[in-house]
């Protein structure tokens, strides 16, 4: 056995720090601590050790993201799994072990409340005993004997404030009322948090303080007693300890109205049909222990399904297997499209084996052949001149039947997981590709679009097409099917970021600008339809009827638990006018708004029709313009942003965007993307740019 020769010594020296995240992060960056070698006559270092330590994690990182896949797919947990809790021993990952086994501890009545957070984030669960105080008071404050450590036995989750914060930033809200801590999880304060305790002054009491925070979603919230009250303010050096009593089988978070220390907003509850960045609550599928195998750590590739399908495995002469995955019909009880996802051991992305081509009506029945049969045409990157990004499914099975021909299907190289359908319409060539399933934002479609950029570096006219809110006012008679296109206006390029800004005394100011779509593409615009025309090609889905199309009085909100309109008083929809004679979807131009959450309130509709003349929302244009990506936003009209927003108008919806993407591609010269080229990539060559304006 080599002798252990690390001086401990150095890190009781290693000062400049009071201690916490501050002193290890120093520590994991001093190179005199980093190089001690830990035996003698052996070459491993301290920094080796703490490499080995961060790779489990990511295997155990790993592991929780294949787990949650499984789940988001539709294999929910038996009732006894439902009781487990699965990690990982603490003593597996320090003593370096060659088996490092994930395990599960009865949870008796279920994981503990807290497990909605930890869960949310993928936090690791490391079991253990002996830790000690990981987290101690600076010095005593006025509080009992019951609450100058952590309670043990309570299953209570100690947290700092700082980080707590981070999330909150990042995924909740602290300037509504209740606080949202991360997706649907709101923070209740039942009794205390750093105030101080009465029960001290008075031992003869019975009545002892509390001041373990709870983690309530939205059931539990219609459901409490007194309502629920968030803290007024945080202690920034404090820490928070978090209730440990059991969760319980709910259904479903419903929408929930909030109040809001802050005039004309409401706190942003999480919505069923769109969420930023939300995972399903952890849990395991396995009453054993598992491994987390493997040596090579997890990609960025891995997505998480719709919640509404059902996975099998099925037989594959690949190393990876294949997950045949079937969508769950939806409301008119019909079948969705089939397609397939690949999972194996590798950590790289790979090509699905098929993609099965949309169903199309027979007014497009010239295109089914060419849309049926890909043709693997090899094509070089730089021929491809057009790029088409989506956000939804929905959207995406929209655009892939504007094609006239399809090349071949495929994902990008290295760490680029975008799957791009690449293929021809009129003379341009064309790449297509969506946002992973389960996200949306701006955020994600940046990063979407930097990869396209990346893989094919020639692209000139970029298109994002979908479906969006829309903003209907006396000047702007926008319908449900209308297609809204934006083009600088006033003091805009044509989208405003709306949620980014500063709040001062006179309240929230928008900051920023964001870049206007390429000139040559709003040369264009003047060959298409104008300003409130029809436009010139029919959506290939059948109009869902007048009828449907709804737009109620602001004040006026959604029959609870109703999925269409039929219940909701008609003697509070808004007449319209009777100038339309057709049903043919009519474009407009001018702003989209776009921000990070999804607008549901017919409230603030009209704040971003006062302040920002805009004619549609959505939540992922302000992401696209400011990158690489020459940018064109195209928005089919589904809902009116308030609480009738249902999703009866999305498959017309993105239909109607998808025909008006694909006129205006059609309407262009041959040699516009040629042009837009040199325009853009030339430009700083003086000697290039006078050949151009000479030509």
């Amino acid at each position: 056995m080599q002798e252990f020769v690390f001086r401990t010594e150095l890190l009781e020296q290693h000062t400049g720090h009071e201690g916490g995240r501050a002193f290890a992060i120093s520590v994991l960056r001093s190179e005199k601590i980093l190089n001690q070698r830990l035996h003698r006559n052996m070459p491993e270092t301290f920094q080796d050790r703490v490499d080995a330590i961060y790779h489990l994690l990511e295997q155990a990182y790993a592991y929780q993201t294949r787990t949650k896949l499984h789940k988001g797919a539709g294999i929910a947990p038996g009732r006894q799994a439902r009781r487990l809790m699965e990690g990982f021993d603490f003593m597996d990952l320090a003593a370096n072990e060659d088996h490092f086994n994930a395990r599960t501890m009865s949870a008796f009545d279920g994981p503990p409340r807290w497990h909605r957070l930890t869960g949310a984030i993928n936090a690791i669960t490391l079991f253990g005993r002996g830790f000690g105080n990981l987290l101690k008071p600076k010095e005593m404050v006025p509080v009992c004997s019951s609450w100058t450590t952590v309670p043990s036995g309570k299953d209570y989750l100690a947290a700092r404030v700082e980080d707590i914060l981070i999330i909150m930033r990042k995924k909740g809200n602290s300037l509504g009322s209740p606080w949202r801590v991360i997706d649907n999880v709101y923070w209740h304060m039942p009794d205390k948090l750093f105030e101080n305790c009465q029960c001290i002054e008075d031992d003869s009491s019975k009545e002892y303080c509390n001041h373990a925070q709870e983690l309530l979603i939205g059931p539990e919230i219609t459901k409490h007693p007194s309502g629920i009250i968030s803290p007024l303010r945080l202690e920034p050096e404090g820490a928070i300890i978090f209730d440990g009593s059991p969760e319980t089988d709910l259904f479903p978070t419903p929408e929930i109205s909030f109040s809001s220390t802050l005039s004309g907003f409401k706190s942003p509850a999480n919505d069923s049909a769109i969420s930023v960045g939300y995972s399903p609550d952890s849990g395991t599928q396995e009453g054993s222990s598992s491994k987390a195998e493997g040596k090579r750590p997890v990609s960025d590739c891995n997505t998480v399904p719709n919640s509404r399908k059902r996975i099998r495995r099925v037989s594959s002469n690949s190393s990876g297997d294949i997950l045949r995955t079937e969508r769950a019909p939806d409301f008119r009880g019909q079948s969705r499209n089939e397609f397939f996802l690949t999972s194996g051991s590798s950590s790289q992305c790979s090509s699905a084996d098929s993609l099965r081509g949309s169903r199309v009506e027979s007014s497009i029945s010239s295109r089914i052949t060419a849309m049926e049969n890909v043709e693997n045409m090899e094509l070089d990157p730089v021929e491809y001149k057009v790029g088409w990004i989506c956000a939804l499914q929905t959207e995406l099975d929209a655009a892939q039947r504007m094609l006239d021909r399809i090349h071949t299907k495929g994902f990008g190289h290295g760490m680029d997981c975008n799957l791009y359908i690449l293929g021809q319409i009129g003379q341009l060539n064309v790449v297509l590709t969506c946002l992973p399933m389960g996200q949306y934002g701006n955020n994600i479609a940046a990063v979407v679009a930097t990869r396209m950029m990346n893989r094919f570096p020639e692209i000139s006219i970029g298109l994002m097409v979908g479906i969006g809110g829309g903003l209907p006012s006396a000047k702007n008679d926008i319908r449900l099917g209308d297609v809204v296109v934006s083009i600088p206006h006033l003091q805009y390029g044509g989208v405003v970021q709306y949620d980014m800004g500063k709040f001062t005394s006179d309240g929230f100011i928008t900051t920023g600008s964001l870049k206007a779509p390429p000139e040559k593409l709003l040369q264009v615009l003047n060959f298409m339809p104008s300003h409130g025309s029809p436009i010139p090609g029919l959506p290939d889905i059948e109009y869902p009827g007048v009828e449907l199309d709804q737009l109620f009085d602001s004040s006026y909100t959604h029959t609870v638990d109703a999925d269409t309109c039929i219940s909701c008083d008609a003697q509070q929809v808004v007449p319209r006018p009777r100038t339309r004679t057709t049903t043919s979807p009519r474009v407009f131009y001018g702003t989209i708004a776009s921000g990070n959450s999804v607008v549901k309130n017919s409230k603030i509709r009209e704040i971003l029709i006062q302040k920002h003349g805009v004619l549609c929302c959505e939540m992922e244009a302000a992401g696209l313009m400011n990158t690489k990506f020459p940018c064109l936003v195209i928005r089919g009209i589904s809902d009116y942003a308030d609480s009738h927003k249902n999703e009866i108008w999305m498959k017309y919806a993105a239909a109607a965007a998808a025909q008006y993407a694909r006129d205006l591609l059609r309407t262009m010269p041959a040699d516009i993307a040629l042009a837009m080229e040199i325009e853009y990539s030339t430009f700083s060559n003086p000697r290039i740019a006078s050949m151009s304006l000479l030509a």
